[in-house]
């Protein structure tokens, strides 16, 4: 039996790389007076991040001079009763909430998550990113850890950045998962020590060099490939034909 393959399919060029805060989880949850709410719809946004980096040809992600926006939304009282206990805590840790108060490290500090979805949307624009058209190649892939978290949250509450985005995306984390799982544990894939401070800026970067990381040992697992192919030396498992012949 032969498998056709989609590979070829083109994507978007455009790697977006990531993080949203926000002042609960996504899914169905259960709030403190027993009401059942979407996370991804009730729970604020609290900030958002992106980052557009250069991927080199061995496909390690360039982390120097980074074109980057990071968005943050005021603090309300509204808000803020609408926050579950965890990110109160955390945020508060970490400094983000007074920040919000201040705008203290962000690009732009937006009043409203309609602003900061209009702002997001124009520096994706003036980057060279346009609306996702799967025939056209354009649009970006959201990367980053868990990522399918924050596309929950920007589909929720920011439709319209939503659409720049591929239905699909580059989760970090599930090669994390394939890595410590009997899948790819043997490759000897590894990430890194994370701080996790859980603003966004800092979360991407951290999600970028994890990255890095599997990819540098994909790259060493190539090169000895390489140098084996040249002695004659030939794997002696299933062959790739064996599995979808």
């Amino acid at each position: 039996m032969t498998i056709k393959s989609n590979h070829l399919k083109p994507y978007p060029k455009a790697l977006a790389w990531s993080d949203t805060e926000t002042g609960g989880l996504n899914g169905i949850q259960t709030l403190k007076d027993g009401t059942r709410v979407n996370g991804a719809e009730y729970y604020p946004i609290l900030e958002v991040a992106i980052m557009l980096p250069v991927t080199n040809e061995n496909g390690l992600v360039e982390l120097f001079d980074v074109p980057a926006f990071n968005v943050g939304i005021k603090m309300t009282q509204e808000r803020m009763d609408r926050m579950d206990d965890w990110p109160i805590t955390q945020h508060t840790n970490s400094g983000l909430l007074e920040r919000l108060k201040s705008g203290e490290g962000f690009d732009y500090l937006a009043a409203t998550t309609e602003e900061a979805e209009i702002k997001l949307i124009e520096w994706l624009e003036i980057n060279g990113v346009s609306t996702f058209d799967s025939k056209a190649g354009t649009g970006a892939i959201l990367c980053g850890n868990n990522v399918g978290f924050d596309l929950s949250f920007i589909d929720a509450q920011m439709p319209k950045l939503a659409r720049y985005f591929h239905y699909r995306k580059g989760d970090v984390s599930a090669v994390n998962i394939f890595s410590r799982s009997p899948l790819w544990k043997h490759t000897g894939l590894t990430g890194i020590d994370k701080k996790g401070a859980h603003t966004a800026l800092s979360d991407i970067t951290e999600s970028v060099l994890e990255m890095n990381a599997y990819t540098q040992v994909i790259n060493e697992l190539l090169w000895y490939k390489e140098q084996a192919q040249k002695a004659g030396i030939m794997y002696p498992g299933i062959s790739r034909n064996d599995v979808f012949d």
